[in-house]
């Protein structure tokens, strides 16, 4: 009588530890000193330290990477204070030094993992860790893909499929910001309206598979000439350009839009039905400073009216 329980322990011990060998996480038990108590086999493979080598001994003992990491001090938090941790993925990738199955290449790839910490006592009132170790190494990816389909869809979404510069929309969010930035900070923003020249003459000379062509060569230089990240160029509206300089004052502006005018120039794009014998551009500059909160369509206005006077007095000019 007095064997059987024993004996039947001794089954449910084995079954136990058959088990822990077949379950698809990492586990692992600390005793009060932070000695390994169980290191299952999952554990054995993704570390490649054999059960053997690790009972008895602190993790820190076999892994030195540990110190002061954000586990260590997890552990002595559980054991002290009896409360479960939890470790985000998101701010704890790699908690242990694991690596994820072979791949068909047979390269191990770094596992990103989920990491739960429990507090157990046995029948004697010792404490205990066990740690939980999930590989989310898959989910990571998969979130990341997503990550980047959306940034790509947004910035699509963005973007001007014709000559690859910003879209209006784009560009009149980018406006909201800039210029309530302004209204904060003190300072000035610059916003130059670049219109092509007799583009609707080069249209109907050449085709507008050769005006495609020319906007996005357009496009090219002028975004080439933005100096700074905070610039930005995008298209406003079939031959028209806009372009925004956040802290930049009339002269600033002045000097980006002979730099512009010249670009195009440079191009040499031969359009048969202009008087200057290539594509040129007209362009209404404005700077202004937010002191009375006006709304933004104020410094668009103010562009689009010198714009209009530089094409009266003969295109292929600067004014504002």
């Amino acid at each position: 009588m007095n064997g059987s329980p024993v004996q039947n322990s001794s089954v449910l011990s084995g079954l136990m530890l058959d088990v822990l060998a077949t379950l698809g996480i990492g586990l692992v038990l600390l005793d009060d000193k932070q000695r390994v108590v169980l290191w299952n086999h999952w554990m054995v493979k993704a570390s490649g330290l054999p059960a053997e080598g690790m009972l008895g001994k602190t993790l820190l003992e076999t892994i030195p990477l540990l110190q002061g990491s954000r586990i260590a001090s997890s552990i002595e938090g559980v054991l002290r204070r009896g409360l479960p941790v939890v470790l985000s993925p998101a701010l704890n990738r790699v908690p242990f030094p694991l690596l994820c199955p072979p791949s068909g290449g047979g390269t191990r790839a770094v596992m990103q993992q989920s990491i739960q910490l429990m507090p157990l006592r046995d029948e004697l009132g010792q404490t205990y860790c066990l740690i939980q170790v999930q590989d989310v190494t898959a989910i990571s990816l998969r979130e990341q893909a997503l990550r980047e389909r959306a940034e790509a869809l947004r910035n699509f979404a963005y973007m001007d499929a014709l000559t690859g510069v910003a879209n209006r929309r784009y560009f009149e969010e980018e406006l909201e910001r800039a210029w309530k930035g302004s209204r904060r900070n003190g300072k000035s923003l610059g916003l130059l309206m670049v219109d092509v020249d007799h583009f609707k003459r080069y249209n109907d000379c050449l085709g507008h598979q050769a005006g495609d062509h020319c906007l996005a060569r357009v496009a090219a230089v002028l975004k080439q000439a933005l100096q700074r990240p905070e610039d930005m160029v995008a298209r406003y509206g079939g031959e028209e350009f806009a372009v925004l300089l956040p802290y930049t004052d009339l002269a600033g502006c002045r000097e980006m839009a002979r730099r512009m005018l010249a670009l195009v120039a440079n191009l040499a794009i031969p359009h048969p039905e202009s008087a200057h014998g290539v594509i040129t551009v007209s362009i209404g500059v404005s700077c202004m400073l937010n002191e009375h909160d006006l709304p933004a369509d104020e410094l668009v206005r103010d562009a689009d009216v010198a714009l209009y006077r530089a094409k009266l007095e003969g295109r292929n000019r600067i004014s504002g």
